[in-house]
């Protein structure tokens, strides 16, 4: 071995130079010297460790109060679901905005003072708006509506819906609705009003919505107006907002490509792996406006 060279166990040299044997108290000093320095920073670990201790505590602490909150929560939801008659077992229809929305000050400052004083004031406030919603879902969980279906808008339409619907319905295997009826429009000048139509149950309204597009286009007592006939599920205003959004979009894609390359399902927007040529652009009565956005959005 070289004067220079020193093995890796021996970082200081001290073993490979002939000059390094030491006396044991030497050593002995030399180690006193290193557990002293070590024992200095004892007390500091100590108190960093007894902090961390005491803040996982506190978070332990704060996660309980919250599972506990929610645990409570969900206890209210599972007793307004059975006080409704709403089915958990299933997929739960999506909420309108009671369940994301922000407890936002109300207009009233006696309110805002109010409720900063009681807090429970807004919680009960924004229950009694989820039930509202629940109950409104519930309502709707058994109605479709059927879009641009030719209206005379005479009395005796409702007749001749609830005629023509129901042998639809019997002559293509679908369930038969319970009630049927037209929905007034706000715009009276509209080529059609919606036709809502309600089921015993809302299996049969699934199944009356799966099977309707295929059933229709290839009916041959069906009727034929400016627009093509569609059937949804009954709508939240605040879902049809977002309905309307989205098939301006998709009416814009389409247009764009030429092709009916996109259509809309529920609140979703599919592509289509076959495109399917735009339809013939049909006129209109002359009391109504111009072709909306929505007509060639999709009517799969």
């Amino acid at each position: 071995m070289l004067p220079n060279d020193v093995p890796e166990s021996d970082p200081e040299g001290e073993l490979s130079s002939p000059l390094a044997k030491k006396t044991r108290g030497g050593q002995k000093r030399k180690f006193g010297a290193g557990t002293a320095k070590s024992n200095q920073s004892i007390p500091a670990r100590l108190k960093s460790l007894e902090s961390t201790v005491i803040t996982l505590k506190l978070l332990i602490e704060d996660q309980r109060k919250t599972i506990a909150d929610q645990a409570k929560i969900i206890e209210e939801i599972r007793g307004v679901t059975k006080l409704t008659g709403i089915d958990c077992t299933d997929e739960f229809p999506p909420l309108t905005n009671s369940l994301t929305r922000k407890a936002s000050p109300k207009s009233c400052a006696l309110y805002n003072e109010v409720a900063k004083r009681n807090p429970k004031v807004v919680e009960v406030s924004n229950r009694l708006d989820l039930v509202t919603d629940i109950i409104a879902f519930n309502k709707k969980s058994c109605t479709a509506v059927i879009e641009n279906l030719p209206d005379s808008k005479e009395e005796s339409q409702t007749v001749q819906d609830k005629s023509f619907i129901s042998k639809f319905a019997l002559d293509c295997a679908l369930p038969i609705p319970i009630e049927i009826f037209r929905v007034k429009c706000k715009n009276e000048s509209s080529v059609s009003r919606p036709t809502k139509v309600r089921f015993g149950s809302q299996v049969e309204r699934d199944d009356f919505l799966k099977g309707f597009y295929g059933s229709w286009v290839n009916y041959s007592g069906r009727k034929v107006g400016p627009r093509p006939v569609r059937a949804r599920r009954d709508m939240t205003r605040e879902e049809l907002n977002v309905l309307f959004a989205i098939r301006k979009e998709v009416y814009d894609a389409n247009a764009k490509a030429g092709l009916i390359k996109f259509v809309v399902h529920d609140l979703k927007i599919v592509e289509l792996k076959t495109p399917r040529p735009l339809p013939q652009a049909k006129p209109l009565p002359p009391a109504s406006s111009t072709t909306s956005p929505a007509a060639t959005a999709s009517h799969a």
